[in-house]
């Protein structure tokens, strides 16, 4: 739940104001949403990759299995990266390390458009990258694997119930077919240490741990990240009414009224689905004693709850009709 929250939260980054005048003000979002045929290709892709990494395994492809290794080392540290120097250059007091290197961008072969401060967070990432690979130690698998939620979840924008719903129940199926009637999902779990997903230690000797795939958290995370932006949309939609009815010309006085509205309503509701759906995830596995597809829980109960809360505010056909797009165009 923390990286919904922080990554569904960091998503919010992408919005900015424009225009001076309160009743001429806009929200717009700097990043494109996924679209009808990006969201129908998640699900193939994610069928499509298991499939490839469950071949690679039974069939000890080493050369495919090295491949994929490195290709998730290699974003993972680049995502690691980015992170780290987020924290130095907003929290600590090295700013002044963050000038760009002139010898770098005059190479023939390759130019890097790096500062002194991104490259040393760069040596720190790959070294912690290298450490993991050594030891596969869970704390830093469960490190990188945050890493790489909060990142999807912050970017990966779908802003179109329709689209969310189609992934959705494509995932589900996707999720319900590998675990039920086939052991392609546990097998590339076991046989591929990569760190996409959470481990927590079974027992105090950690020999055996408790898994969670970070499918099963960025997916959700998307829906969340889709419901906290809706939350700001209409806080900003109330907020501008109001102060325009105050006489509030100012864009910088604009922002109290926005904040007085901002009340996180179908974002808690999501959250608050995801936990039920973890919860009843969790007792299915105690009492039928097999693994179970958590998608096929977290989902419904993530719907069931979004659609329950629209419902409840009287904005049901609102939200299962809402799109991103056309809502910030009409504030335009």
């Amino acid at each position: 739940m923390v990286c919904i929250y922080i990554g569904a939260t960091r998503s919010l980054q992408k919005y900015q104001f424009q225009e001076k005048k309160s009743d001429q003000a806009t929200l717009s979002n700097e990043n494109q949403l996924l679209s009808l045929k990006n969201a129908l290709s998640i699900p193939i892709i994610a069928t499509l990759t298991l499939v490839l990494a469950y071949f690679a395994i039974v069939q000890k492809w080493s050369i495919i299995n090295n491949l994929i290794v490195a290709y998730f080392s290699l974003i993972g540290a680049l995502i690691l990266k980015k992170y780290i120097y987020e924290y130095f250059k907003t929290s600590t007091g090295l700013q002044a390390y963050d000038y760009h290197l002139e010898f770098l961008q005059r190479m023939q072969l390759f130019r890097l458009n790096m500062t002194l401060l991104e490259l040393v967070c760069l040596a720190v990432a790959i070294y912690f990258q290298y450490l993991y690979l050594q030891s596969r130690f869970f704390v830093a698998n469960n490190i990188i694997a945050m890493c790489f939620a909060v990142h999807a979840i912050e970017n990966w924008l779908v802003g179109n119930f329709r689209n969310i719903l189609i992934v959705f129940l494509g995932l589900i199926a996707y999720d319900t077919y590998f675990v039920f009637h086939s052991d392609v999902m546990m097998t590339v779990a076991q046989g591929i240490e990569l760190p996409l997903k959470l481990l927590v230690p079974a027992d105090q000797a950690m020999k055996s741990f408790a898994m969670i795939g970070l499918g099963d958290i960025i997916i959700p995370g998307l829906f969340a990240s889709m419901c906290i932006r809706c939350d700001l949309i209409n806080a900003f939609n109330r907020g501008r009414e109001k102060a325009v009815e105050e006489g509030v010309k100012e864009k910088e006085k604009l922002l109290p009224f926005i904040d007085k509205e901002m009340g996180c309503f179908y974002f808690n509701a999501s959250l608050i689905g995801f936990f039920i759906g973890l919860a009843m995830t969790y007792s299915a596995m105690q009492l039928l004693k097999t693994a179970q597809p958590a998608l096929l829980y977290i989902l419904p109960a993530q719907l069931g709850i979004y659609l329950l809360a629209s419902f409840g505010r009287k904005e049901f056909l609102k939200m299962i009709a809402y799109d991103e797009d056309k809502e910030l165009m009409g504030n335009e």
